[in-house]
């Protein structure tokens, strides 16, 4: 965490479920798909594994002169989306 310049780092695992998911690899996606990450985009094709994503977000506000017990507050959206339909998976 940057407490300076209000920028908390985090880290997400990505897993694909549902339909999302080959049903001979589980949470391997099936289709090519975009995450996206506030404004962070990453795009995973077909039959490739998630990997593990480092994420940079902008806090909105906090106060530092009260540390150790200083609060910070942020908002972030995640959002997964279909790029595009494997030969294999046309629905």
């Amino acid at each position: 965490m940057d407490i300076p310049n209000y920028v908390f780092k985090t880290h997400f695992s990505l897993l694909a479920i549902g339909n999302l998911s080959d049903r001979n690899s589980p949470g391997i996606p099936v289709d090519n798909i975009m995450i996206h990450f506030d404004y962070q985009g990453k795009s995973f094709k077909a039959g490739e594994i998630l990997q593990q994503q480092d994420i940079t977000m902008t806090l909105s506000e906090g106060d530092i002169i009260n540390f150790p017990f200083d609060v910070y507050f942020g908002d972030f959206y995640l959002a997964a989306e279909i790029t595009g339909t494997n030969a294999t998976n046309p629905g």
